[in-house]
């Protein structure tokens, strides 16, 4: 934050979940810019939590309360909510990139996905009394090589070791319950230039391409749903992008199919790989250029039997989330925030505030049901 910038969350109570939740809406973080934003909330905790520990990485935050002194008697819990944003869009005549109360809606970029999760874990982050680390971190919401949350696992993944996580995606107050594997691969055809009035001079790549969309389109039509830990999952196979051609009357030389394939909490990476190059075949060339396998619902997770208790209902993660990170680290996690993940990314994005309270109620009784029994 430059120095003569006012910080805007000085002064504010961070339980006020709504009031933090505006605040953040109106300070832009978009992907790979929100140093400011992570230097605005490390002051601001500071201030409120005077025993907090603080690690930096890159503009990811991981500050840690209620540390004991012997590092290996007791693990913290974590929560874990990203700080980034993708672009603003239009709504309603305006940029949506300031929040805007209207009735019981607080609309506004960002304010499902994800900084009414973010406000949540910031006001309980206000008096939570159990050893907790609480991570903001950057990049979620682009490639997989800026996510912070990676950073960390990759270069102190000590720092995220943990009972149990927490990730405050948008559920709409509801578990979620592990994610999906996915899956992005490239399959290539490569033909010859010719002039489309005399084809026979070249090798048309696109025509070459048609067994393999068929073979796509037919799989996009067949996948089942899978049952996993009880909850149902459905894998998808879509063709996201064609890339090539030249000109109206060039025959193409080169075709670049993208494929996206979401696949089941219990498919291995290297079953969805097979998968995918299989339908693939007859290409030049196929890459997985990423791949990130799914999650298994961590149905031991203690959030599971309160939300049960609660009247909450359990459903399947369908896209992917960083619980698959934690799984991979041996870390039992749930998604559970409060943002509605069918507002996510839309112009009209917002959050109801009944929804907003509601779910830091919720989370606040787990928690403090939590501290009853250590005490």
């Amino acid at each position: 934050m430059n120095s003569e910038t006012i910080n805007p969350f000085l002064g504010l109570d961070p339980k006020d979940v709504l009031r933090v939740t505006s605040s953040l809406v109106d300070f832009p973080s978009f992907s790979r810019q929100e140093k400011e934003l992570c230097d605005s909330l490390q002051e601001w905790i500071g201030n409120y939590r005077s025993d907090a520990v603080f690690t930096r990485i890159s503009n990811t935050l991981i500050v840690q309360v209620n540390k004991v002194e012997d590092k290996f008697s007791e693990l913290p819990i974590l929560l874990a909510g990203h700080l980034d944003t993708v672009p603003c869009a239009q709504f309603e005549g305006q940029t949506n990139d300031k929040a805007r109360l209207v009735g019981d809606k607080l609309y506004g970029l960002g304010t499902a996905d994800m900084k009414s999760g973010v406000a949540v874990m910031l006001a309980l982050l206000a008096d939570i009394s159990v050893p907790a680390t609480f991570v903001f971190y950057e990049a979620e919401e682009i490639a997989e090589k800026y996510n912070g949350l990676r950073l960390v696992a990759e270069e102190n993944p000590d720092l995220i070791k943990a009972k149990w996580a927490i990730l405050l995606e948008p559920t709409n107050g509801q578990l979620e319950m592990g994610c999906q594997g996915a899956l992005t691969a490239h399959a290539r055809f490569f033909g010859k230039k010719a002039h489309s009035a005399r084809p026979w001079m070249g090798d048309n790549a696109i025509h070459k391409c048609v067994k393999v969309l068929d073979r796509a389109v037919q799989e996009s039509k067949a996948q089942v749903e899978v049952e996993v830990e009880g909850l149902t999952y459905t894998p998808t196979v879509q063709v996201t992008m064609i890339e090539g051609g030249v000109a109206a009357n060039v025959i193409p030389d080169v075709i670049d199919i993208t494929i996206n394939h979401r696949f089941a909490p219990d498919v291995s990476e290297a079953d969805a790989s097979e998968f995918i190059v299989d339908i693939c075949k007859g290409a030049d060339e196929v890459e997985i250029t990423s791949i990130s396998a799914g999650a298994v619902p961590a149905m031991e997770h203690p959030l599971v039997d309160f939300a049960k208790s609660k009247g909450r209902t359990l459903v399947p993660k369908v896209a992917w989330t960083d619980v698959a990170r934690f799984y991979k680290l041996g870390v039992l996690a749930v998604n559970c925030g409060p943002g509605d993940p069918t507002l996510c990314h839309t112009p009209h994005e917002h959050i109801e505030v009944s929804k907003l309270q509601e779910t830091y109620k919720f989370l606040t009784e787990f928690i403090g049901g939590l501290a009853r029994q250590k005490g």
